[in-house]
């Protein structure tokens, strides 16, 4: 019985390069336009979050949900006018439940995130 051991060398790795550009663009777009958020308690689901967000923050423009582990989610706007809003119109509760906010940062951690 033979046992076949394969090893990955360097040359053997996929090389994957991003233009340095683009990656600040994104960056830049996310700094502007993105809220992270969290309930401190019992969370929404995906829909409920949503229809709530809106009816709660009435953005004139688009806003875009990506939900996140521990309960964080990332809200995306479309419209800078509406995440400036937002952020300094708190605070904001979802049936009794209380929404923590605050602007994108870069390498968020959400095991590292402290609320206080």
């Amino acid at each position: 019985m033979t046992s076949n051991t394969y090893k990955l060398v360097a040359v053997d790795r996929p090389k994957i390069e991003l233009p340095s550009q683009r990656i600040n663009t994104q960056i830049q777009f996310m700094r502007d336009h993105a809220l992270i958020g969290k309930f401190i308690g019992l969370w929404p689901m995906e829909k409920a979050l949503h229809g709530c967000i809106v009816a709660k923050w009435k953005p004139k423009g688009h806003i875009t949900l990506q939900l996140g582990p521990k309960g964080f989610f990332i809200a995306i706007f479309n419209c800078l006018e509406d995440q400036n809003r937002v952020l300094d119109g708190g605070p904001y509760f979802f049936n009794a439940v209380g929404l923590y906010l605050r602007g994108w940062i870069d390498c968020f951690n959400s095991n590292k995130e402290d609320l206080s």
